[in-house]
């Protein structure tokens, strides 16, 4: 993968991996890896002639999970989720828009001359262990799905790609043990995108069937999954710095403690506990609706419902 590109002067930051951040942003905050996602999504190539992250966007308290530039053509919005949510167009859409006024001055809209803006690519990855695989592993989301009454051609869409690169408990059982992957996921076997997602669904694997939902046990099993996936030629350099891994154990085991947390809540106070109830209690921690829904089975939709 090349090695070096010309950063952006306007609207970007420098990246420091060291940065108390999730494992998704810490891989892409290398050069190497963003430019490997940024040839998967494009289809094509990426030169190194223009790329840089860009200001990361909030939203209702959270933010983009990766945006970047590549060759001054496409603009990428990638957002990590651990459940299928119907509503990332929407929240992508005001991601976006917020994202390409950053490229632009206010002013220059209100002039007679044609304001060029960056063309938006929009994209989500789902991870975790599912009971059902997904028919197709690139799918997409419109926002037109969402609309009441539905036009042939809408005014305003927004499409985004999607990845599901969720897996089976006996598919990543499957990995784990012989490092096989399902024939569906072969064609992506080389790229950091996938591997994340392999990861992702390891530690998912660890805490849920392993470890019964114990979060004190994945320190341990983090720690294994890095030495694993270095053994195996994926994320040698992250995984061979320390730091990068403390930071990987604490992102992955701080939603796993807190939906710890809100089980054990509900027992202590002495309830029979009930799935509505352990929601109640993640939702009061303030934790985010796709990771309650993951914890209780309840739909992004149904949590939405419970916080009225």
């Amino acid at each position: 993968m090349p090695k070096r590109s010309e950063n952006l002067s306007r609207p970007v930051t420098e990246t420091n991996r060291l940065l108390k951040n999730a494992f998704f942003k810490i891989i892409y905050a290398q050069e190497d890896y963003l430019l490997d996602v940024a040839s998967l999504l494009s289809g094509k190539g990426a030169s190194t002639s223009k790329l840089a992250n860009v200001e990361p966007v909030i939203l209702g308290g959270k933010e983009n999970d990766l945006a970047f530039l590549v060759d001054d053509i496409f603009y990428f919005m990638v957002e990590a989720q651990s459940t299928e949510n119907p509503n990332m167009p929407f929240r992508i859409l005001i991601y976006i828009v917020t994202a390409l006024l950053g490229f632009v001055e206010a002013n220059d809209l209100y002039k007679k001359t044609l304001v060029k803006i960056k063309v938006p690519k929009l994209y989500t990855v789902f991870t975790g262990l599912v009971r059902e695989i997904p028919k197709e592993v690139i799918g997409e989301l419109r926002l037109s799905d969402a609309y009441e009454e539905m036009q042939d051609r809408p005014d305003l869409e927004a499409i985004v790609h999607t990845y599901h690169f969720n897996m089976r408990k006996e598919e990543i059982v499957d990995y784990l043990e012989r490092g096989a992957l399902p024939k569906r996921l072969q064609n992506f076997a080389e790229n950091s995108l996938l591997w994340y997602a392999l990861f992702s669904n390891s530690v998912d694997y660890y805490y849920k069937v392993v470890h019964k939902g114990n979060p004190a046990k994945i320190t341990d099993a983090v720690v294994k999954l890095c030495e694993l996936f270095k053994e195996r030629g994926m994320f040698v350099d992250l995984f061979s710095d320390r730091k990068v891994i403390d930071m990987t154990i604490q992102d992955f085991s701080r939603e796993k403690e807190l939906l710890y947390v809100g089980r054990e809540e509900g027992r202590e106070e002495g309830r029979e506990e009930s799935r509505e109830e352990i929601a109640q209690n993640l939702i009061r921690l303030g934790i985010d609706d796709a990771v309650i829904a993951q914890g209780t089975g309840f739909t992004v939709a149904e949590i939405q419902q419970l916080r009225k």
